[in-house]
């Protein structure tokens, strides 16, 4: 970001607001605006869509995701995989 800028993150629609009021208060700064990413299931699903909206959320390819997700749960004792995989089906939203 360069320097005499300001940078606003937009995650509701109040987020406007905030920007303009920034920029009214500090009108020879240069705007910049940025949205949130949001953590959902993805549309390419296997099973729930769990490890494809990680893979989405992080920019990562699914495939890999489910291999290190299977591989975590199948190969380490200390990583609950399936009761972890159930929980965040269930709190995850849609896309």
């Amino acid at each position: 970001m360069a320097a005499g800028s300001i940078r606003v993150c937009m995650m509701e629609k109040g987020g406007d607001k905030l920007a303009h009021y920034l920029q009214a208060r500090e009108p020879n700064k240069k705007l910049t605006t940025m949205t949130a990413k949001k953590l959902t299931l993805s549309h390419d699903r296997t099973i729930g869509g769990v490890c494809g909206g990680l893979a989405d959320y992080f920019g990562l390819d699914p495939t890999l995701v489910r291999i290190a997700y299977a591989l975590l749960t199948v190969f380490t004792t200390g990583f609950p995989g399936v009761l972890l995989y159930l929980i965040l089906w269930f709190i995850m939203p849609k896309a």
